[in-house]
């Protein structure tokens, strides 16, 4: 019982107040969002991945990931687990081409899960072990090579399942190279590899993905097709000024058909029509603390391995949120990424809860003493 009081009393509870409340928003918003619809099984649903994700990160923040990734040398194991999860989709996989031609796993007909979600708390703990264990030299040319190789073959599993998602892990890669100390000059060089290659990739693409980019630049080009749920998500936020309609009374979230995926996708726009412009500030500013309290412990981690982890789930939650808030107000293109712990759907809450457990397992762990980091911090 002392080890568990301990444990309890090392727990980040300001990540974790965050956490509950923008959960907590988040259901009164899908509430609404699905009032029409006549049924609580959202609702139900939502909190109870919530309530799993939080026994997860309470079972997580006990564990050694020093221990578990560099004394027992696991992460190959889990890098393993995070590619067999995707190559199952390519067998199993269900969904539609607008919404990820085989985005979902169904277990005895009535649980849907989405394996990218997951992976991508697999995919942090792998990455920043592989970056962990170049550190001493993160910028030699076999180094590279072998990091981007690491990367490479995750991510291109998961363009195979979604664009969106795909996209999600490029940041998450990204921002943890950088945070390892890798050359500005190799993200300039990508750069322009890719740049290079935009007419090529442009080709790979599938029609609706490249008719979600070119609407960014005319909505009203086809505004009962693809420029539709932007055109009614962008209605939604604006008729709601400054304090909103109120609670179940907006018009467009009240409505079954008027905008699809309210409650997951657009759920943002239910909080401008109901709420207003603090109803949306709201949701900015609870997701922005998250994000600044995760590179806050990133900064006072013992650890590197810690510090990696703790970039690379603020990375996951920073790159959702800007693209669900963009793709809302027809900043960025439609290509079903959730607003983090906002949105309904069971993986896609587990998958930031999963993201929050590895900050509060750096947090609980700040005290504990670790040579290689101390050196650093007090340096």
């Amino acid at each position: 019982m002392e080890n568990i009081k301990s444990h309890f009393q090392k727990l980040d509870w300001l990540m974790l107040a965050l956490i509950f409340s923008s959960s907590a928003y988040g259901c009164v918003l899908i509430k609404s969002a699905t009032n029409s619809m006549n049924t609580n099984r959202f609702i139900v649903v939502q909190i109870g991945a919530a309530l799993l994700g939080t026994a997860l990160i309470i079972a997580i923040s006990a564990i050694d990931f020093e221990y578990l990734l560099h004394d027992l040398n696991l992460s190959k194991y889990i890098y393993a687990a995070a590619v067999a999860a995707m190559l199952m989709l390519m067998f199993f996989g269900r969904g539609s081409e607008t919404h990820g031609r085989d985005s979902w796993i169904n277990f005895f007909g009535i649980i849907n899960i989405q394996p990218s979600e997951i992976v991508k708390f697999l995919y942090i703990i792998c990455f920043a072990k592989q970056l962990d264990s170049i550190k001493e030299n993160p910028n030699k040319l076999k180094n590279i090579g072998v990091t981007t190789l690491y990367a490479a073959v995750i991510i291109g599993l998961v363009i195979i399942d979604n664009l969106g998602s795909a996209l999600v892990f490029v940041f998450i890669t990204f921002a943890m190279c950088f945070a390892a100390g890798i050359t500005i000059w190799y993200f300039l060089t990508i750069g322009a590899v890719t740049i290079a290659a935009a007419p090529t990739l442009w080709q790979l693409m599938r029609p609706y993905q490249q008719n979600r980019i070119l609407s960014l630049f005319d909505l009203e080009s086809d505004p009962l097709g693809i420029g539709y749920q932007v055109i009614m998500s962008r209605n939604a936020i604006g008729s709601g000024g400054a304090f909103g309609a109120g609670y179940q009374n907006g018009y467009i979230t009240q409505s079954r058909y008027l905008l699809p995926e309210q409650h997951t996708d657009f759920i943002f726009a239910a909080a401008g029509e109901e709420f207003g412009f603090l109803g949306c500030m709201a949701v900015i500013v609870l997701l922005a603390l998250i994000v600044t309290r995760a590179f806050y412990v990133s900064f006072k981690s013992r650890t590197d391995l810690g510090s990696l982890m703790c970039v690379g789930a603020a990375a996951m939650l920073m790159a959702q949120t800007m693209q669900n808030i963009g793709m809302c107000i027809g900043l960025t293109p439609v290509i079903g990424v959730t607003l983090p712990f906002f949105s309904y759907g069971g993986s896609s809450v587990i998958s930031c809860y999963l993201a929050a457990a590895l900050i509060i397992n750096a947090y609980s762990k700040r005290h504990k003493y670790y040579f290689e980091r101390e050196a650093k911090v007090f340096k």
